[in-house]
């Protein structure tokens, strides 16, 4: 096929020769970044753990960074929902022209929350250019919250008081429960149970550990006996119990009750089989020796007291001599 100077076809084919570099080259520059406004936004740590036990800060920050490639600076707007946690952040930061703006979001968990996952979804937008307004689309951006298991745990020992006397034995309740957000094995101790029997008082826990769901509870006892040779006393018993998952970790929580105890001893007895009968009758003889002499100071106390009795009523001397004095009577 021969195309001839001067045709249609010839001028055509000329014009898209000349054309076709021109317009492939206006096909890449539409697709460079920079041209319309836009933003992109990176967070770090994606993943952030929280404590949420009592005493802890309950906190995760996140550190995120909003890029612009556009040659004027731009307004991005900022939405989080952050599910059941509260958080910080700002409403909206200004991003200089081909240039960053990084800020904090700083999401924050409830005491005690339960164990989970948490989701927190972060909106962002450009919507303005310079001094225009601009309208861009929303993009999304994902982070996650894991809230760690916690041990605590609580029981509940009011009023127990406990009186034994020599080889007996009783019993004190109590009740333990798992405070914390998790599964949780439940540890309980009787402070200084070595130095109590060494005493005489013999202490068993119904079970030494207990595990428990979440606000589970379980009823223990302590059985308490006494032996013979017991002594008397009278003692704050100091019971423990402790989480097995903070002793774990590292971050130990016990908690300790009491319950008072009193102890009574054994009066000793003095049997006579085993006192020698020459003592015996030794003392026989002077408890006889020892009640006759009182039984004679008695009996001399109480003649002397007549006497004076009978000295004070009829006072004989001076009313003998009153009465002859009164006679007169005249010397023959």
């Amino acid at each position: 096929m021969s195309l001839r100077i001067g045709s249609p076809a010839t001028h055509l084919a000329l014009a898209f020769i000349l054309l076709a570099p021109l317009l492939l080259s206006f096909a890449p520059v539409a697709a460079q970044p920079g041209l319309t406004p836009d933003a992109d936004m990176e967070c770090t740590p994606s993943t952030h753990s929280i404590k949420v036990g009592p005493g802890d800060s309950r906190t995760a920050t996140f550190s995120c960074t909003v890029t612009n490639d556009y040659f004027l600076d731009e307004e991005v707007t900022i939405e989080v929902d952050s599910s059941d946690l509260s958080y910080s952040a700002p409403g909206k930061v200004t991003v200089p022209a081909n240039g960053e703006e990084t800020f904090e979001i700083v999401v924050i968990g409830a005491d005690r929350m339960s164990l989970d996952t948490r989701l927190v979804n972060i909106t962002y937008q450009v919507t303005s250019a310079g001094p225009s307004p601009w309208s861009g689309s929303e993009e999304e951006l994902q982070l996650k919250v894991d809230v760690e298991p916690f041990g605590w745990p609580s029981y509940e020992m009011e009023g127990q008081e406990l009186s034994l006397a020599y080889n007996s034995a009783g019993t004190v309740n109590f009740t333990v429960r798992n405070t914390g957000n998790a599964q949780d094995t439940l540890l309980i101790r009787i402070e200084n149970q070595s130095g109590l029997e060494e005493f005489g008082v013999i202490m068993v826990l119904s079970e030494s550990s207990v595990q428990l769901n979440i606000n589970e509870s379980k009823g223990l006892s302590i059985s308490v006996s006494t032996t013979e040779e017991v002594g008397d006393g009278r003692f704050e018993v100091k019971v423990w119990v402790g989480s097995k998952r903070a002793q774990d970790e590292g971050d130990p929580v016990e908690f300790a009750d009491i319950f008072l105890l009193q102890t009574e001893a054994k009066t000793e007895i003095i049997s006579l089989d085993s006192i020698p009968s020459w003592a015996v009758a030794v003392g026989v003889g002077l408890l006889i020796f020892a009640v006759v002499g009182a039984a004679v100071v008695v009996v001399k106390l109480v003649s002397s007291r007549r006497a004076e009795v009978f000295d004070d009523d009829f006072g004989l001397d001076d009313d003998f001599g009153d009465d002859f004095d009164d006679l007169e009577l005249d010397e023959f």
